[in-house]
């Protein structure tokens, strides 16, 4: 790949990140880790237990992932983080 195109992937990939959001941001972000990793499995919500506040993992590597895109990052920056500590928490709780 030439140093042009290059910029030109950058630039797709960047204005792709910042279209999405919700659930088509963990839908890319899946779609990217299962074409980057072959031991990447993505985790499907069960009902009412959802998916344990885990998007994803390699069982492998002991590497869990959780993703969260909200419309508007500077608005939810608070409420961000406290769904980061939570789900984590349920993360460990879980799925150790």
């Amino acid at each position: 790949m030439t140093k042009e195109e290059l910029y030109i992937a950058r630039l797709i990939f960047k204005t792709k990140i910042h279209e999405l959001d919700k659930q088509s941001f963990e839908d890319f972000f899946v779609h990217l880790m299962q074409n980057a990793d072959s031991d990447f499995k993505a985790v499907k919500p069960q009902g009412s237990y959802g998916d344990r506040k885990n998007d994803g993992f390699n069982d492998k590597t002991g590497e869990y992932y959780q993703v969260y895109g909200p419309e508007d990052v500077k608005l939810k920056e608070d409420e961000a983080n406290d769904k980061l500590e939570e789900d984590f928490n349920g993360l460990v709780k879980y799925w150790k």
